[in-house]
C-alpha cells in the first residue's frame, strides 16, 4: 500500500516482478521485522545490524549458548544449500519461523512467498544464494542506516535512529562519523 500511494504508476504486479528478479529483496532487518529493500541495500543493512541482532539473540535466546546457536545456524545453512525451502519443509530448523537461527544465518523470503498472490512469507533462501555474496562492511551498513533514517524522517537524535535500526546509540553515532551532518 505504501508503494502504491508513493509511486506514480505503481501496480501490484510490479512488486511481484521485482521480488522474482531479486531487484527488491524481502528480509528480516531493522528491529527484527520484515522489510522490502533494494538488492543493493540488503547487504549493507544486514551487515550494519548483524552485531546488534546477534548480541540481542544471545541474551534472550532459549538456546543455551552462542556456540549452539552457531552450530544450529550451520545446520540451517546446510538445509538451504540446495535452494529455497518453506518453513514447514525445514521441520525443527524452521520451528518458531526460524526463531533465533535467523540471527546467525542471513535469510531472505523468496517468491512466490511474500507476494500479493501468496502473502505468507514462509519460503526462505540463503541471502548469499538469492542475491549474491555479502559485500558490505559494518561501517558502510551503519552509515547507510543513519542516512536512510534521516532521509525518511528528517532531523532526529541518535537515540531515534538507533531505535529505528535496532542498533546501540553508540553505533548510530559512529555511523554518522564522516557524514556532513548539522548538529
Amino acid at each position: 500500500m505504501g508503494l502504491w500511494t508513493r509511486l506514480d504508476g505503481f501496480a501490484r504486479p510490479d512488486l511481484t516482478r521485482a521480488l522474482e528478479s531479486a531487484t527488491i529483496v524481502q528480509g528480516t532487518l531493522m528491529r527484527g521485522t520484515i522489510h522490502l529493500v533494494s538488492r543493493e541495500a540488503y547487504w549493507p543493512f544486514a551487515v550494519g545490524i548483524r552485531a546488534a541482532r546477534r548480541a540481542w539473540a544471545a541474551r534472550v535466546s532459549t538456546i543455551p549458548s552462542e556456540a549452539e546457536l552457531r552450530d544450529r545456524g550451520d545446520a540451517l545453512r546446510a538445509a538451504l544449500a540446495s535452494g529455497p525451502r518453506t518453513v514447514a519443509e525445514l521441520g525443527e530448523l524452521g520451528k518458531g519461523f526460524v526463531g533465533d537461527l535467523g540471527y546467525w544465518v542471513d535469510l531472505v523470503r523468496v517468491p512466490p512467498s511474500g507476494t500479493w498472490e501468496h502473502r505468507r512469507a514462509d519460503r526462505l533462501a540463503l541471502a548469499e544464494t538469492w542475491i549474491g555474496p555479502d559485500d558490505a562492511t559494518e561501517a558502510e551498513g551503519v552509515a547507510l542506516l543513519v542516512t536512510t533514517y534521516l532521509r525518511a524522517f528528517g532531523p532526529a537524535p541518535f537515540a531515534d535512529i538507533a531505535a529505528w535500526a535496532g542498533i546501540p546509540v553508540a553505533a548510530a553515532r559512529e555511523g554518522a562519523t564522516g557524514l556532513d551532518l548539522i548538529q
